[in-house]
This record gives structure tokens, C-alpha cells and sequence, in this order.
């Protein structure tokens, strides 16, 4: 995505303000950098709190609700013509989205998936921890459009009307503040 586009979809990771440029949140002062032109919103601070509660009946589930759960999608499993990684279930969902809808990927390595999202109609900004610490072969992808941490997502709410993941929950050291 366009770097001064980005701004609209922007929030600072540490108090949420809404950014309006890419050095520094007006609102807390947290400053960002850049890594050889990729916006990095790594925060030096913040704190992030997970929290939920869990009762002995949320273990009990009826067979209708496994059987929405649990069912293989009408495609599922690799399919050559979908970008490296995406399942084809997730290629399938995506697909259907309306062309012009704005899709989200944590943990986008290489940014693979960009090109093939956008040949769908479909806006694309991917997030990743770095730019190197993927196969030499994704980085001709482009890379991320921003650097995030995926506890600390430098977005702000409701801006996106998909948020794809793939392989990346199990690296995180709190899957549940991610997703939350």
C-alpha cells in the first residue's frame, strides 16, 4: 500500500492515538524509525493486558456447536495457484470479499500474498517483526508495508475487513492479546 495511505489506517501501539505522521505520536510522544524505508512501529514501551474469564461449562460443548466448528471446508489443503503458505479455504474466503475491501496480513514474511490480493480488487498491508528473517526467496515480495510487533498492532479499530494469518500464531509469545 501507498506509504502516505497507510496514515488513515494508523494508530500508535502504545496509547492508540490516531497517527498523522510516521516519526512520532502526538498524543504519548512515542518515536518510530524506519528500516531502510519500511516504517517501523516497534514500541519502546507499553504494556498490553490479557484477561478473560473461563468456567467450567465452557469446556462442555454440544455436538451441534463441534460440528460448526469441526467440518473441513468445501476446499481445503495446497493449492498451486494460491500464493505460498495460503490454504485453500483461506483463498476461497478471500476471494469472496467485495473488490476494493481492505485486507490485513500478521506476519506477512515476505509479502507474498500482495500481489495475488491485489489482483483481486482487494487493498493489502502486511505487518511483520523484520524484513530479513525470511527465506531469502520471499523477500522479492516486497516485504512488509510496516514493521509491528503483533502484540502491539500499530492500527486503529475496525479498519480492515479481513485480517489474514497464517503460521505465525504458534511464534508468539501470547496468541490470545494478538488476536484480541
Amino acid at each position: 500500500m501507498e506509504k502516505q495511505k497507510l496514515l488513515e489506517f494508523l494508530a500508535c501501539p502504545v496509547c492508540q492515538a490516531p497517527l498523522t505522521e510516521f516519526s512520532a505520536c502526538a498524543a504519548c510522544g512515542e518515536a518510530f524509525s524506519e528500516d531502510d524505508g519500511t516504517p517501523n512501529f516497534m514500541p519502546s514501551r507499553g504494556t498490553r493486558t490479557v484477561s478473560f474469564s473461563y468456567t467450567p461449562q465452557r469446556s462442555t460443548v454440544d455436538d451441534a456447536t463441534l460440528r460448526s466448528f469441526f467440518k473441513f471446508p468445501p476446499r481445503h489443503g495446497e493449492d498451486k495457484a494460491l500464493p505460498f503458505r495460503m490454504d485453500a479455504a483461506f483463498g476461497d474466503l478471500i476471494e469472496t470479499l467485495p473488490q476494493g475491501s481492505t485486507m490485513l496480513e500478521i506476519g506477512c514474511g515476505g509479502g507474498q500474498v500482495r500481489q495475488w490480493t491485489e489482483d483481486k480488487g482487494l487493498q493489502y498491508v502486511g505487518t511483520d517483526i523484520s524484513k530479513i528473517r525470511i527465506p531469502e526467496l520471499l523477500q522479492a515480495h516486497g516485504g512488509p508495508d510496516l514493521l509491528s510487533d503483533a502484540h502491539f498492532l500499530a492500527f486503529r479499530d475496525e479498519r480492515f475487513d479481513v485480517v489474514y494469518a497464517s503460521a505465525v500464531m504458534e511464534h508468539l509469545a501470547c496468541p490470545a492479546l494478538a488476536v484480541q
